[in-house]
């Protein structure tokens, strides 16, 4: 701790002023630097809202197309099943008509041999 007692106060303020005006140098390139950075943060967020919206546009766009082809399956579905209820009603009625006509022709036969 000697040798500090040993030195002059003036090279204490003169290495102060020197640090002082560094400091008042640096200090507005220190800002301008922030600066050019913040614009350029703002440049990046308004491109990434852009992109954000356009994928948002087009999962919307894709989520209307599955729309637009479940109902086409669905529709196509329903007149296929459709289709088939009325040629199980025609099979259906066939067969009970056929049931009908084969109990009358029993009741024919059962009457011309007496049981």
């Amino acid at each position: 701790m000697n040798h500090l007692r040993d030195k002059p106060a003036s090279d204490f303020f003169s290495s102060l002023l020197i640090l002082s005006m560094v400091a008042a140098l640096q200090a507005p390139v220190i800002l301008m630097s922030q600066n050019r950075q913040a614009s350029r943060d703002r440049l990046a967020a308004a491109l990434d809202y852009e992109i954000n919206l356009k994928a948002e546009v087009e999962i919307m766009a894709l989520h209307d197309k599955l729309d637009r082809l479940r109902t086409d399956r669905i529709e196509a579905m329903i007149g296929a099943q459709t289709v088939q209820i009325a040629a199980m009603d025609t099979d259906l009625r066939a067969l009970l008509a056929d049931r009908s006509g084969s109990r009358g022709d029993d009741a024919v036969r059962r009457t011309e041999t007496g049981r």
